[in-house]
C-alpha cells in the first residue's frame, strides 16, 4: 500500500522521535544549543568583526545539525538493532519513508528559525532589514533540506557504516566543489551574476528565495521518491 495516510505517519513519527534520543537526550540537546554557544560567544567577546563571523557559523551550523539530526535516527535504528521493528509496525514503508523526511523537515524548519534568533541576538545593534532576515532564515531552511536530501537516500541503500563514510565524504565533496566554484569563477562572471540579481525587480533575496525553493522541492520530492522505492525493496533483518 503506498497511498499516505496521516495516521501511520503520525505513528512512524513518533517512533522515530523515540530512536533519535536512543544514544541520550543529552546528544540531542548539544546539537540544538551548539548554535547559542556560538551567539553567547559572539556577544561576549564585543568585537564587530567576531560578531559577524559568528554569524556565519552560526547558520552554518544550524544546516548541518538539522542534517545531522536525521542521520542519527539511522545510526540509532542501527544501533539498538530495532529496524527488524519496521517490519511490524502497522504502517507501509512509504508511509515510514515520509514520516522520516517530514521529520527531518522539522528539523530544517527549527533551524531555520534558531538561526534567526541568534541573528538577532548577535546584531542587535545594527539589524539587518526584514527582508534579509527572512532570506537568511529561508536560505538556511534550504539548505538543510537539500542536504539532507542529497544524504537520506544514501542510508536507505547501503548499511550504516558505509552510509556513513559515503554521506561524509558527499557533503565534503560538495562543499570542495562549490568552493572551487566561487574561488576560481572570472572575477567579470561572478560579478554580472550578483549584478542581475541585485538589479532585478524583485530584488536579491525575493529571486535568491524562489531559485533555492524550486531547487530544494525538486531535489527534496526526487530524494524522497527515490528512498520509498529502495526501502519498499528492502529485506528487514
Amino acid at each position: 500500500m503506498n497511498t499516505m495516510n496521516v495516521e501511520q505517519i503520525k505513528r512512524s513519527i513518533h517512533v522515530d522521535f523515540l530512536r533519535l534520543s536512543a544514544s541520550g537526550k543529552s546528544s540531542v540537546w548539544i546539537f540544538i544549543l551548539l548554535p547559542f554557544v556560538f551567539a553567547v560567544m559572539g556577544l561576549i567577546s564585543g568585537d564587530r568583526g567576531v560578531e559577524l563571523s559568528m554569524t556565519g557559523s552560526v547558520a552554518g551550523i544550524c544546516a548541518l545539525y538539522a542534517v545531522l539530526m536525521g542521520m542519527m535516527i539511522f545510526a540509532n535504528e542501527d544501533m539498538t538493532g530495532n529496524i527488524s521493528m519496521n517490519g511490524i509496525l502497522p504502517v507501509s514503508r512509504s508511509n515510514q519513508v515520509s514520516a522520516r523526511y517530514a521529520l527531518m523537515a522539522v528539523f530544517s524548519l527549527v533551524a531555520a528559525v534558531e538561526t534567526v534568533v541568534c541573528v538577532v541576538m548577535l546584531l542587535h545593534e545594527d539589524l539587518p532589514s526584514p527582508w534579509v532576515m527572512a532570506g537568511i532564515g529561508c536560505g538556511v531552511l534550504f539548505v538543510a533540506l537539500l542536504l539532507g536530501g542529497l544524504v537520506v537516500p544514501i542510508f536507505y541503500r547501503f548499511p550504516i557504516t558505509q552510509a556513513m563514510g559515503w554521506a561524509f565524504g558527499g557533503l565534503g565533496a560538495l562543499f570542495l566543489l562549490v568552493f572551487m566554484v566561487v574561488r576560481f569563477m572570472p572575477n567579470d562572471k561572478l560579478h554580472r551574476v550578483v549584478e542581475w540579481v541585485t538589479t532585478t525587480k524583485l530584488g536579491a533575496v525575493p529571486w535568491a528565495a524562489i531559485i533555492g525553493a524550486v531547487i530544494c522541492v525538486v531535489v527534496f520530492v526526487g530524494s524522497l521518491l527515490i528512498s520509498s522505492r529502495i526501502y519498499r525493496r528492502k529485506e528487514l533483518s
